[in-house]
C-alpha cells in the first residue's frame, strides 16, 4: 500500500532522497526529476572520498576548503622572540623592589609616612595615629603595635574595612594599613 502526505509545496531548491531507493530526486515545478543514483534498489552507488589534509587541487574531490595555516612551533625556548622581556637568567632583583622599612615609633602621636612601617612597640596610652599632610593615594600607609590599653585615634576620613569594628585586645600583636583611605586591620605574629 502508499501512504501520500502532502506537506505542502516541494522545495526547488532541495534534494529529496527515496528512503527505499536511495534515489534522490530535485523538484522542477511540476514533477520530481532524478538527479542521482542511490544504492539500495535503484542500482546505483555513491562513491565517499575521504578528505585529504595534504591536497592542493581545489578541483579534487577530497580537497579541503579554508583550512587554517598551522605555524611551525618552535621546539627550542632560545627559538622564541622575547618582546615581553621576561627574565631569562638569573638577575638580582636588589634595588629594583620597593622595601618597606620599619621605624620605631612610641610618641603618642604617630605621622604615617609611604613605604615605612611605623612600629609603635607596647601602646599603653593613648595613641593619635596621622596621615601626612599629602597622602600618595596609591601608597599604602602601615603600623603595628603590641596593644596593652589606651585610645588609639585613627585620622579622619579613613573607614574602617567592610564596617568593620577597630577593636584590640590587650596583649595582642596588631598589623595596620591604610590603603585609598580604607583602613584594614589584623592580629599577627609580627613581634
Amino acid at each position: 500500500s502508499t501512504v501520500t502526505i502532502n506537506l505542502g509545496a516541494p522545495d526547488g531548491t532541495l534534494v529529496y532522497c527515496n528512503a527505499h531507493t536511495n534515489l534522490q530526486y530535485r523538484w522542477n515545478g511540476s514533477s520530481f526529476t532524478q538527479v542521482s543514483a542511490g544504492g539500495g534498489g535503484g542500482g546505483g552507488s555513491f562513491t565517499q572520498v575521504q578528505a585529504d589534509w595534504s591536497e592542493t587541487d581545489s578541483t579534487d574531490p577530497a580537497y579541503i576548503k579554508n583550512k587554517p595555516t598551522i605555524p611551525t612551533v618552535p621546539t627550542n625556548v632560545s627559538s622564541f622572540t622575547n618582546d615581553a622581556g621576561y627574565l631569562t637568567q638569573h638577575q638580582s632583583l636588589s634595588g629594583l623592589a620597593n622595601k618597606k622599612t620599619v621605624a620605631s615609633n612610641t610618641g603618642s602621636t604617630v605621622t604615617l609616612s609611604a613605604d615605612v612601617i611605623q612600629d609603635l612597640g607596647t601602646v599603653s596610652g593613648n595613641k593619635t595615629i596621622n596621615l601626612p599632610s599629602s597622602v600618595d593615594e596609591a601608597a599604602d600607609y602601615e603600623f603595628r603595635l603590641l596593644y596593652s590599653s589606651g585610645t588609639i585615634t585613627l585620622p579622619s576620613g579613613v573607614a574602617v574595612a567592610n564596617d568593620a569594628t577597630l577593636t584590640f585586645t590587650s596583649g595582642k600583636t596588631y598589623q595596620v594599613i591604610i590603603s585609598g583611605g580604607i583602613l584594614y586591620f589584623s592580629e599577627t605574629t609580627v613581634s
